[in-house]
């Protein structure tokens, strides 16, 4: 009980859930559920599949560039502002 208590009196500003819905906003965890099943769980859970967690860190980066909108352009757009000579043999997805 004490622990609840002490839960609530720290993040009672933070559950102001009728202001947060007036504007819009996702008051629960479904919205940042969904994007971790669409970015990580669709592509690094597999038959067979097997990832260290450095190989997976990459994966996952390459995979949020591709599935945010712009960033993949902005992504070589940067790589080709500093200089990077392969970047042209790279093709947009």
């Amino acid at each position: 009980m004490d622990s609840a208590i002490t839960y609530f009196t720290n993040q009672y500003r933070k559950m102001n859930y009728a202001q947060q819905s007036k504007i819009n906003m996702p008051i629960g965890s479904g919205v940042v559920e969904a994007a971790c099943k669409e970015l990580v769980k669709h592509r690094l859970v597999g038959s067979g599949m097997r990832w260290n967690n450095n190989g997976a860190a990459i994966v996952i980066s390459i995979r949020s560039l591709i599935l945010s909108r712009k960033r993949w352009e902005q992504f070589w757009a940067k790589i080709a502002q500093s200089g990077c000579p392969a970047h042209k043999d790279f093709t947009t997805i």
